[in-house]
């Protein structure tokens, strides 16, 4: 061999080499018919031969079927023929789905076999006989009653734990509910703790997290704020980010706004739709919408989102839904316009809501000065034009609006009775110097773009809804920034704040720099969403929104200091109304009428007899004629026009909701638009308004307490 190959061999390796041929010399000389040892996976390989033949054995004898032996079977667990007493079947069903492995049972064969590799296998045919009369007859494979796996699968569901069966079966239907709607709200939850299973009658206080239900939360957000005072153009900015976007929305705090940042949108090429609660300008193919912030549906998607003056987060009555619109805002990019005081609050919130967050400071455009002395009351009538006169009352402002008159001076007018149409129209006025001067309410310190020039505080108290009290610093400042003027060439008129027949030093430190603490704004107010109010109710296994509230209010918590509860005062007064009238409507139906737009006070009772009207309609599915439910005054004087309009306002905003109840939506806006008509004409002519003195009974309606109303009339 070694000759053969031509190999040399060193002499260290010649004893390696000289085993290596002793060993294949003695493998060579073994006799045939001696067996060779097998391997370790050939004794594995032939073991599971033997096992794949008992199996089929084993059936086969119960079966009265011919045995097989292992050399039958190869080690996929197939056979080289089929015997008496079997049958090979096809591993699809008629309908070409697989045969599922546990009916097969012992023939399952080995690793190889799957639904696509093992076309077939070969069973006994009368064990297949039985197993297709079975499928026939429908028989559960699971060998429990349907009764009894159905209790135990809802046990499960239920996380009722050990012996979760018997306390199934001691549970009554609405527990079953209630145990159910908990363990949606755990599993939605990271803080939320179900209660024990016989415990869960008792719902403890705070029981889930006031978060739990903004799907936004979990959501890749990004929160620009752009803070600055009044007249520092962060509304304009934020409005050139919104006009990049593909797909955005600006949330104002009044409809006037809401129609401005239209126009704003339109100036800057973007097709863009107005949305508020009683008036829809939908256009065709828009990408943008301007709305009031009570307007956001938290399901739908934009890009960019303007919320506009979010230190109004802070504010009572409202604050709720700007809370709403920042932890359920569904957009990428959220922008805020707002005071810079209220950024401590905000950079907490943003923790709170899973957001980044950037600030960009803006500073005034227009310095601001203040008067030196304050002016007499008799003096008013000497205001250079451009000046506007703010006061808190509209008896005080049509008193003013008389002695501007008789002195030659125009005056234009604007408070929140008016409607939007008819501020706009003022405001117009006003900015063409068709009048001198402007008589307002705090209706102008939030956006109202008008050129004021001087502006004078013919009162520094207000009431509140509770009670008459001084403005705070932060509503001095906020309604004095609208003095000045800026001018798109750079430059810009000083404004000049004043105040009349005070001390003016009240004005300077309300001005000063540090006078606005951002301790003012500690807590944003959180109220409930339809989302919230839905799941309670099925909870509570009840439909009456007072309960329902109530319930809201005792069992939600906050994760933190920074919100609080709202307090909900009008909404709640409705609530009992909406109740009382509709108490079959449901909780989605009775929440939107509870939020309607109309007012609680005692002087206002043609408007709640025509929101009764309007809630009797909706309660009975029934249409109601438009002159039965606003019938038109019949002395046409401001304070009959003005609630005329509200009345029409009320049904326009429900007619929007109810379309069905409500066919004469159409007629409702042309009466609105004659009536503000005539209110237009009112304010521009000469002629005095004198107001006759508030109505103080309210026999002609009496459908809920009065207590708790407010005391207050204007």
């Amino acid at each position: 061999v070694l000759h053969r190959e031509e190999t040399v061999i060193h002499p260290d390796d010649l004893q390696r080499v000289q085993d290596i041929l002793k060993k294949q010399a003695l493998r060579l000389s073994r006799r045939p018919h001696e067996p060779r040892q097998l391997t370790v996976a050939e004794r594995r390989a032939r073991f599971r031969l033997q096992l794949e033949a008992r199996k089929k054995n084993r059936i086969a004898a119960k079966y009265d079927a011919a045995p097989y032996s292992h050399s039958d079977v190869n080690h996929y667990g197939d056979v080289s023929v089929i015997k008496n007493g079997w049958v090979s079947i096809s591993m699809t069903d008629s309908r070409g789905a697989p045969v599922r492995h546990t009916m097969l049972e012992g023939f399952k064969g080995s690793e190889r076999w799957g639904w696509t590799s093992v076309k077939s296998a070969v069973v006994p045919k009368k064990w297949w006989e039985e197993k297709l009369e079975k499928r026939k007859r429908g028989k559960s494979r699971n060998p429990l009653p349907p009764e009894e796996l159905k209790e135990r699968r809802m046990a499960r569901v239920l996380k009722l734990g050990r012996g979760g069966v018997k306390r199934l079966r001691k549970m009554t239907p609405e527990q079953i509910a209630k145990r159910s709607l908990l363990v949606e709200l755990e599993e939605r939850s990271n803080t939320f703790l179900l209660p024990e299973p016989d415990d869960d009658s008792v719902i403890p206080d705070g029981f889930f997290d006031y978060r739990l239900f903004f799907g936004a939360i979990n959501r890749k957000r990004h929160i620009h704020f752009f803070a600055g005072p009044t007249n520092s153009g962060k509304t304009w900015h934020a409005h050139n980010e919104l006009a990049k976007g593909k797909r955005g929305i600006y949330l104002a705090p009044l409809r006037l706004l809401a129609l401005e940042g239209q126009e704003e949108l339109t100036r800057r090429g973007v097709s863009c739709s107005l949305l508020t609660g009683e008036e829809q300008d939908i256009l065709p193919g828009a990408t943008h919408t301007a709305a009031t912030i009570e307007m956001l549906d938290p399901q739908r998607e934009y890009d960019v989102a303007v919320i506009d003056e979010i230190q109004m987060l802070c504010d009572e009555s409202r604050g709720h839904s700007w809370t709403r619109a920042l932890f359920g805002v569904r957009a990428g990019k959220i922008l805020l316009t707002g005071q810079t005081e209220v950024i401590p609050l905000v950079e907490r919130l943003a923790e709170e809501a899973n957001v980044t967050l950037e600030i960009t400071h803006h500073k005034r455009l227009v310095p601001l000065e203040i008067a030196k002395k304050p002016i007499a009351d008799d003096d008013l009538t000497e205001v250079p034009p451009g000046s506007a006169i703010v006061g808190f009352s509209r008896r005080m402002l049509h008193e003013l609006r008389n002695r501007l008159h008789a002195g030659g001076r125009r005056a234009a007018l604007i408070y929140g009775p008016l409607g939007p149409h008819v501020r706009r129209k003022e405001a117009r006025r006003f900015r063409e110097g068709k009048a001198h001067v402007l008589l307002a309410t705090d209706a102008i310190g939030m956006g109202l773009n008008l050129p004021i020039q001087h502006l004078y505080f013919y009162s520094l108290k207000k009431f509140d809804g509770n009670d008459i009290r001084y403005l705070t610093n932060a509503e001095i400042r906020q309604i004095g920034g609208r003095a000045g003027r800026f001018s798109k060439n750079g430059d810009g008129s000083p404004g000049v704040v004043s105040v009349v027949g005070a001390d003016i030093s009240i004005l300077e430190a309300a001005f000063a720099e540090n006078a606005v603490k951002t301790d003012d704004y500690t807590a944003a107010w959180a109220g409930p969403t339809i989302e919230h109010l839905d799941t309670l109710s099925r909870l509570m296994g009840s439909d009456r929104l007072t309960d329902v509230l109530d319930f809201f209010t005792a069992h939600v918590s906050f994760s933190s200091s920074n919100l609080q509860m709202a307090k909900l005062g009008d909404i709640r007064k409705n609530a009992r109304t909406v109740d009382a009238v509709g108490p079959s409507l449901s909780i989605d139906a009775k929440w939107q009428l509870a939020c309607a737009p109309v007012s609680t006070g005692r002087d206002d009772l043609d408007e709640q007899q025509t929101y009764r009207l309007i809630l009797e309609a909706v309660q009975n599915n029934q249409t109601i004629a438009l002159d039965k439910a606003c019938p038109p005054p019949v002395n046409e004087n401001l304070l009959n026009l003005e609630t005329w309009v509200k009345q029409l306002t009320l049904y326009i905003w429900t007619a929007f909701r109810f379309e069905k109840n409500f066919p004469e939506r159409a007629a409702a806006e042309a009466l609105r638009n004659t009536a503000n008509h005539k209110i237009i004409q009112l304010l521009s002519s000469g002629k005095a308004v004198n107001l006759p003195e508030p109505v103080r009974s309210y026999s002609r309606i009496d459908y809920h307490s009065w207590e708790d109303d407010d005391e207050y009339w204007y």
